[in-house]
């Protein structure tokens, strides 16, 4: 798996209710992503509300946004959970629908220690049967994983790439200098972007282009391919603008509200979240349109 471009973290839509998946909606949003320049996908992540999911609902988004990539671009399917077994059994799933990956968050709620944390992510690598993407989200899971202990992991025939989520820039580097070229390095703080790709990275895992897709293709398009920093900060400056709403103002509610005011209509969160207020969604309204002239 060759970690390339921009990956988005798929919201996952509901009905009106919340009571069920949308799975119209759920296509629309792939073809959308992939007719906006996305590179790649990413199923059941944070942005996609996996704890929010039962197990049998995280299959089936999964099966369908494989189903609706159609081979295009890259599916990476997130398994974490808070037993081994069950992510074993998701990764396995995820092959068995065509995944190309699996990202791999720790359990969350009891913290394991780093023995435990090894055995879980051995397991999945050994019996999922598709390359793993690392995922660090010391918001969502309560503790971060040291450099030091990534690096270990690294050592692990199977892994092949880490999101790290975290506003400190400095990992990169770090991660950089301990990891080598053994896995590939993906930017995941949204406020961040822009500094992992200008200082390296290939890729990015990113929930704002539920919102904003074109404008974070283009960024990619701007710095990393073409190495135009200038004309990429240019375009930073109108972005990073909604990042930092999207961060702000609750990430799950601020992101289908962006992407609801494109038009893909993807419903609100599942409560308890609930979705942004108006006043806030005509800010999001606003910044929005200020980066579209900035396209």
């Amino acid at each position: 798996m060759d970690y390339y471009g921009i990956h988005v973290a798929l919201a996952t839509p509901f009905s009106r209710s919340g009571a069920a998946v949308d799975h119209r909606r759920l296509k629309a949003l792939v073809n959308d992503q992939i007719k906006n320049g996305i590179h790649g996908l990413v199923t059941c992540g944070s942005t996609g509300e996996f704890p929010a999911l039962t197990s049998e609902e995280r299959r089936a988004v999964s099966a369908t946004i494989c189903k609706a990539a159609r081979g295009r671009v890259p599916v990476t399917v997130g398994v974490g959970a808070m037993s081994t077994a069950e992510a074993v059994d998701l990764a396995r799933h995820a092959k068995k629908v065509g995944a190309d990956a699996v990202m791999l968050v720790g359990p969350y709620y009891e913290e394991p220690n780093e023995a435990e944390l090894r055995d879980y992510v051995e397991a999945v690598v050994g019996d999922g049967g598709l390359p793993v993407l690392l995922y660090n989200n010391p918001a969502g899971t309560g503790y971060s994983l040291s450099t030091a202990f990534i690096a270990s992991l690294a050592r692990i025939p199977g892994i092949v790439a880490i999101k790290d989520t975290t506003h400190q820039a400095a990992r990169i580097e770090e991660l950089r200098h301990l990891c080598g070229n053994r896995i590939q390095l993906l930017s995941g703080q949204d406020t961040l972007q822009f500094v992992g790709l200008v200082a390296g990275a290939r890729s990015a895992i990113w929930g704002a282009p539920n919102a904003v897709p074109r404008a974070c293709a283009e960024l990619f398009e701007r710095i990393a391919v073409r190495g135009d920093v200038e004309g990429g900060r240019a375009l930073w400056d109108r972005l990073y603008p909604v990042n930092r709403f999207l961060e702000a103002e609750g990430y799950v509610a601020a992101v289908k509200g962006g992407a609801n005011i494109r038009g893909l209509k993807l419903g609100d969160p599942r409560l308890p979240i609930k979705p942004l207020t108006a006043a806030a969604e005509a800010r999001l309204a606003k910044l929005m349109a200020r980066l579209d002239k900035a396209m």
